[in-house]
């Protein structure tokens, strides 16, 4: 809810608000949505319901920016292929995605920089689509998650 009062002083613009609910508590969902749905009449889409991966992925690219404001690792998999396809991303600057993305260079933002942005500079694309790709794209590798697996289980022994 933090994050729709962040993106209240756009509401009347051209955006729509995707709320992935599909995790968690039913019920926060619910009230997140009811929120969103009172901040941004006609403006506002709750997905309540697990898609499959392909519809999912289909899903992730029709989105534009994506915020994810947490500290912990949560949402990994979706930071990995929303680099890949040059979404905008927000990240908490605590996070250690954000840890990983400063380490790497990659181009992403911190959700406080929402507050000091106009419409224009929130929306405008990424420049960097590159670098997020091919970073991304290692994530992909199969040998390369054999060679990690391998390690990590000779790690156990």
């Amino acid at each position: 809810m933090e994050i729709l009062d962040k993106l209240y002083r756009f509401k009347d613009e051209n955006i729509l608000i995707s709320l992935v609910l599909s995790y968690g508590d039913g019920d926060y969902a619910k009230e997140v949505e009811d929120y969103a749905l009172a901040k941004f009449p006609g403006k506002v889409e709750a997905i309540f319901d697990y898609m499959s991966h392909d519809d999912y992925i289909r899903y992730l690219n029709t989105v534009d920016i994506w915020i994810l404001d947490y500290a912990g690792q949560n949402a990994l998999g979706n930071f990995v292929r929303l680099l890949y396809l040059g979404k905008k991303i927000f990240l908490n600057e605590d996070s250690v995605m954000m840890l990983a993305s400063r380490i790497e260079a990659l181009e992403v933002y911190k959700v406080p920089d929402i507050d000091n942005m106009t419409f224009e500079e929130f929306s405008r694309p990424i420049e960097n689509k590159d670098i997020n790709r091919v970073f991304a794209e290692a994530s992909f590798d199969e040998n390369r998650a054999i060679r990690r697996w391998k390690s990590f289980f000779k790690e156990l022994k």
